[in-house]
């Protein structure tokens, strides 16, 4: 089993095995943290969390590099890791699981929190999915009481994402 461990004030870890894309967005989201709490400057972020990817090859990878890499910052030390060491087609994987994803008994906000935090981990890709995108996903793949409540109600003429998602929800809630 991968173990992601994170305490505040501390740097994150990431035990030696396969690094995935929830794990690696957890380990950034715990360095920026980090660099936070204790005001690490932006010339030593790298310095300060890259022992924390305990993986053989991306710690042979820095040790040879450092300098370079330190001086790149942390950005690129993170893109780096992605572009090296996550399976090809990551993002596109990433992706397919949002729009195989059906709200089915789970609550909507929490169907729509699930969504929100995939799609984060495209951050940066043109595979990340669209306010429009993740909408159309959600009207499609509602669950079909809610869809016929939205319908009813005209949610579909609701213009903003942020207001449409809430208004689902109140329909959601009721339909519950």
């Amino acid at each position: 089993m991968r173990l992601h461990h994170y305490v505040q004030g501390r740097p994150p870890v990431i035990m030696p095995g396969r690094l995935t894309p929830d794990l690696l967005f957890d380990f950034e989201n715990g360095a920026y943290s980090y660099f936070v709490f204790k005001d690490v400057r932006l010339e030593k972020e790298v310095s300060k969390v890259a022992s924390g990817l305990q993986d053989a090859r991306v710690q042979t990878w820095y040790h040879l590099n450092c300098a370079a890499v330190d001086a790149a910052g942390f950005a690129a030390f993170m893109k780096h890791v992605r572009d090296s060491w996550l399976s090809t087609g990551w993002e596109q994987e990433v992706k397919l699981i949002i729009l195989a994803s059906h709200q089915g008994s789970t609550p909507i906000t929490d169907w729509i929190m699930l969504i929100k935090v995939t799609n984060a981990l495209l951050n940066g890709h043109t595979c990340k999915l669209s306010d429009a995108d993740l909408r159309n996903h959600i009207q499609s793949h509602v669950y079909a009481d809610t869809m016929v409540a939205a319908t009813v109600t005209e949610l579909h003429l609701v213009n903003s994402y942020e207001k449409y998602k809430h208004a689902l929800k109140v329909v959601d809630n009721a339909r519950i």
